[in-house]
């Protein structure tokens, strides 16, 4: 079955038109029950509001309603799903999301977090068309870019450069990066300097990269490997980032990426994620 993400005003307007219905169904319920044309205590007030029932049935208001009262569980599924994905456990976290994605298909916000990591596990498991498909679905139903799933946003336009990548399409990779730069973007805007073969460059980011403070161990790890790979074909000195691999090793996850695994050498560390 096709996985769809519905937009987020369509969706926000069909609730709305719902809605209405829905308190004019209840109105006239109201309406007949106390009207003075003596309807008190028949059954004609259950004929608005059974349809009213029928429409939220129909349109998915009952489900959603449903779907709300999950919320915690669906949460603590969802976060579980993604230790997954981070361990490099591919099958559990195919399983996982693909769950997520009925139990929480009438949320459209978790919705679309569900379809875009869905993605970047099919992406991992080297079906590169269906995951690009899933994350720009995601991306471009409007939902990522709401207050409440905003922290994610970057993350789903990093794994999108990623994958156009490794489907070869550079120009729109190089278009993507060069219009939404940010911290998720520094693995994927390295990358494209290797995919671009501009090796002197891709060193320059990289050392720039490993000499701000903070960045965490798994990002330090991945962007070594990326820069000692770009060393090696500019024929410079690769010591600074063998020493940081060293330190930081690449994570399994990384390791099964189709747009960075040509980049990568040694054996990967089970015990370790990016």
């Amino acid at each position: 079955m096709k996985i769809t993400v519905v937009n987020v005003q369509v969706d926000r307007a069909r609730r709305s038109g719902v809605a209405f219905v829905l308190a004019t169904c209840v109105l006239v319920a109201l309406g007949l029950q106390w009207s003075p044309g003596g309807l008190t205590g028949t059954l004609w007030p259950l004929v608005p509001l059974a349809g009213a029932f029928a429409l939220a049935w129909r349109t998915g208001m009952v489900a959603r309603v449903r779907a709300m009262m999950q919320v915690a569980a669906i949460q603590r599924e969802s976060l579980a799903a993604s230790e997954k994905l981070g361990v490099g456990d591919l099958e559990a976290a195919h399983a996982a999301y693909a769950a997520l994605l009925v139990k929480a298909r009438p949320l459209g916000g978790f919705h679309a977090v569900h379809v875009l990591m869905f993605g970047i596990v099919r992406f991992c498991e080297g079906h590169t068309p269906e995951g690009l498909d899933l994350v720009t679905r995601a991306l471009e139903s409007g939902w990522l870019q709401q207050r409440k799933t905003r922290a994610v946003l970057d993350i789903a336009e990093a794994w999108q450069v990623l994958m156009l990548l490794s489907a070869g399409d550079l120009a729109r990779a190089r278009e993507r990066v060069d219009k939404a730069p940010s911290e998720a973007m520094i693995t994927a805007s390295l990358a494209l300097r290797l995919w671009e073969q501009d090796w002197t460059s891709a060193v320059d980011q990289a050392l720039t990269v490993l000499a701000q403070p903070g960045l965490p161990p798994l990002v330090r790890g991945t962007v070594a490997a990326l820069g000692r790979f770009a060393a090696k074909q500019a024929k410079v000195n690769a010591k600074v980032f063998e020493a940081e691999i060293e330190k930081n090793p690449v994570g399994t996850l990384t390791r099964k990426n189709p747009a960075l695994a040509r980049f990568l050498d040694g054996p990967a560390r089970e015990d370790e994620a990016s």
